[in-house]
């Protein structure tokens, strides 16, 4: 699902307004910029889409790509098979011919669906039970019906469901969408996840934990954020328990890390980093108490990463009957300082067996 272009664009105009609140410098005012012309450039190329529906080829007679026969597709929407986990798609072929060109373009994991609640982190849009330091006000990116009514189609349909989160108040509405559904509709093993877990309040966490929520946080955030917000915004005690991975973890709720790219660093090490350590850019712990440990912070980027995308019985960890995809590093991060995690130097990968050095 993807967002139409009006509310990109109003999801634009308050990073532009809000951003002007903020102390940024000229490096992230660059990247902001970035962000923007590949957000809106996307929209524009969906809406050239749109324009051109009459002419796809197979809307008029199948509702989805996966139910068009293979034997009516062009020989361009073949694509090649590989060892893809069970769930995901990819159209079955049984001439190799036909394998050739377009390999990998389109896979995915099906019975997934991302839907938003609040606004972003970098913009301070995120909707907060107490407001701001200076009345400003964080914005929803789906109104309450619509995002009510989505939940409901897709839960109903048996979609584990990822929902875009930042605020407190925008957990506390993830929260009473996700029980009423439970209530009228309950469903086992529903992995529900909570997708950046930017700030949150100590008392949802039982609530999270009852319902049957994983976390998918960006720890980074506390990185970037942590000093700035302390000082503009939101106030210094909110803001140190920013990504409160912590206390999560001590109420067993499961919790894996992503980087949001290019939200931070695409590198697993430096997650690791982040929610180990809680070190800001001025220096400074923040939130110490929200640290979690070594091993925590490696499940979260391996084992549970895969287990938030009902990967974990073929990715995560080095097992019997998995795929033998993973990273050789020169220093192991669970013995050495806390604070070198992020230096620690990959020398090559793993890939089904193959052996692929950096040099």
């Amino acid at each position: 699902m993807t967002l139409d272009f009006d509310i990109r664009k109003s999801f634009v105009i308050n990073i532009l307004n809000h951003s002007k609140k903020l102390d940024f410098g000229s490096f992230t005012k660059l990247f902001f910029l970035s962000v923007i012309i590949i957000f809106l450039g996307t929209s524009f190329s969906e809406a050239a889409k749109k324009k051109d529906e009459k002419d796809c080829k197979y809307c008029e007679k199948y509702e989805t790509l996966a139910d068009w026969p293979e034997s009516e597709r062009p020989e361009a929407f073949i694509y090649e098979e590989f060892d893809y986990p069970e769930g995901m798609f990819t159209p079955k072929q049984d001439d190799s011919k036909k394998r050739q060109g377009a390999a990998g373009k389109l896979n995915y994991l099906s019975k997934h669906i991302k839907l938003f609640a609040d606004g972003a982190m970098y913009s301070q849009n995120m909707v907060m039970r107490d407001g701001y330091l200076d009345n400003h006000q964080g914005s929803w990116l789906m109104s309450l019906d619509t995002f009510e009514n989505l939940f409901k189609i897709f839960w109903d349909d048996g979609y584990q469901i990822h929902i875009h989160q930042n605020g407190d108040a925008g957990l506390d509405r993830l929260l009473a969408t996700l029980k009423k559904n439970l209530d009228d509709n309950p469903r086992a093993d529903h992995r529900t996840t909570v997708v950046h877990f930017g700030y949150s309040a100590k008392d949802q966490l039982e609530k999270m934990k009852e319902l049957g929520v994983v976390v998918s946080a960006n720890p980074y955030y506390v990185t970037a954020l942590s000093d700035l917000y302390s000082r503009k915004g939101v106030g210094y005690e909110r803001s140190q328990e920013m990504v409160r991975l912590g206390d999560a973890i001590k109420e067993g709720i499961k919790v894996a890390l992503h980087s949001d790219m290019p939200m931070a660093p695409a590198s697993p090490l430096m997650l690791m980093h982040a929610a180990v350590n809680r070190d800001n850019f001025a220096g400074k712990v923040a939130g110490p108490n929200q640290r979690i440990s070594k091993i925590e912070a490696l499940r979260a980027v391996t084992i549970n990463a895969a287990y938030v995308l009902r990967l974990e019985k073929m990715y995560g960890s080095i097992e019997i009957g998995k795929y033998a995809n993973f990273t050789v590093l020169n220093r192991n991060p669970l013995i050495i300082n806390s604070n070198e995690i992020k230096n620690i130097k990959i020398l090559g990968t793993v890939l089904k067996g193959d052996s692929l050095p950096v040099n």
